[in-house]
């Protein structure tokens, strides 16, 4: 990418061109024209500024279509998000949009345009912490030159970026994707959702639920884990929430420790599950050692990537209220003696498979499934 691109100011990247003096230069390709001289175009004549206008457009697609297609490592955009702002400038509501990128539902397009909205916020304060950075002399230049050692930690730092980008594929702004399972990611989780509230501010348990709902489906999981471990403080009535300035660490430790051994009390039951198509009636059967963990799918069908594509197709066309988990039958354990539950958890499945025979027409089973004779 031409560098006149990087050094150009946001009003100058928003018309497309660089003035200096009496001459124009176009960032895209360098093109000029000059104030004072005519061109000719289409049977007409146009002044400097005009053509130079029309140039960008007919040989650019105007400002908006060359940035967007522009790769990741010059705007920070996704394919996602590049082709959701294309779908926007031509004034597609969510609905629209959804059905156009054939992605997820309606309420995943207005995720993406709330982390949308995020960096655009974000890119303005850095915008204008850099400006005073640049201001401060030549001692802030040298911190930024490469030639200042990484703070201690910086690796730590990186190796949480890392860890949280699993549980926010569309960056913690986004949704997310999966609750966390251990202590330590968990905390980086809450630590990031809780950026979500305002100190000194009061939230009544609605206006809680209303922000963190488009960020995980179980939003009320979100919002007790978030007291549970230090990170906002209630009422014991729940009719007021706000967030702590520093983590209450002892009573979130004793917390956790309640919760660690309420989760031991807790039985995980394997079993096999339906997703049925309410209006086709068609079904897909699989199995999985912990039924508990089912609202994770319907987060994935509404994320588009679950892995059977033509279920994540109807999902997509049809909308998550055509649809209907079903648990088919729980696996059931000896008291004594030895117990191979993968196997065990396949026969089951297998069972399922004769019986509703979710194949072609019926379901979303493959053939290569199709039990034996």
């Amino acid at each position: 990418m031409d560098k006149s691109l990087y050094e150009a100011s946001v009003e100058e990247l928003k018309l497309g061109y660089r003035q200096e003096g009496r001459q124009r230069t176009c960032l895209c390709c360098g093109f000029e024209t000059e104030t004072g001289v005519v061109y000719p175009g289409d049977g007409r004549f146009y002044d400097a500024e005009r053509y130079m206008e029309l140039h960008i457009e007919e040989k650019h697609g105007g400002m908006l279509s060359y940035l967007l297609a522009l790769d990741k490592s010059a705007t920070g955009l996704t394919g996602t998000h590049k082709r959701l702002l294309e779908l926007a400038a031509q004034g597609m509501g969510d609905d629209r949009i959804q059905k156009e990128m054939g992605i997820g539902s309606p309420s995943t397009i207005r995720n993406h345009r709330f982390a949308l909205r995020e960096k655009e916020r974000q890119a303005r304060l850095f915008l204008a912490v850099m400006e005073l950075l640049s201001g401060q002399g030549s001692k802030a230049s040298g911190t930024l030159s490469g030639t200042t050692p990484a703070p201690h930690g910086s690796k730590a730092k990186r190796t949480n970026q890392d860890e949280l980008a699993a549980f926010f594929p569309l960056g913690t702004d986004g949704p997310l994707a999966r609750y966390p399972s251990r202590s330590k990611p968990l905390q980086l989780v809450l630590g990031v959702i809780a950026e979500h509230f305002a100190y000194g501010k009061l939230y009544t348990e609605q206006e809680v639920n209303d922000v963190l709902e488009p960020v995980y489906a179980d939003y009320a999981l979100l919002r007790r884990s978030l007291v549970d471990y230090g990170y906002m403080e209630r009422k014991k009535d729940g009719s007021e929430y706000w967030r702590l300035a520093r983590r209450k660490e002892d009573d979130a430790v004793d917390r956790r420790k309640e919760l660690q051994e309420q989760a031991k009390e807790i039985k995980i039951e394997a079993g096999v599950y339906g997703i049925r198509n309410l209006k086709s009636g068609r079904i897909l059967v699989e199995s999985t050692p912990n039924l508990k963990k089912l609202n994770g799918l319907k987060l994935s069908l509404d994320l588009g990537s679950h892995m059977n594509r033509q279920l994540q197709k109807d999902w997509t066309a049809l909308g998550e209220d055509s649809f209907a988990f079903e648990v088919l039958e729980k696996l059931k354990r000896p008291e004594t003696g030895p117990f191979d539950e993968k196997r065990e958890l396949k026969k089951l499945k297998e069972k399922w498979l004769r019986e509703l025979m979710p194949f072609g027409e019926q379901g979303y089973n493959s053939d290569k499934e199709r039990p034996e004779e």
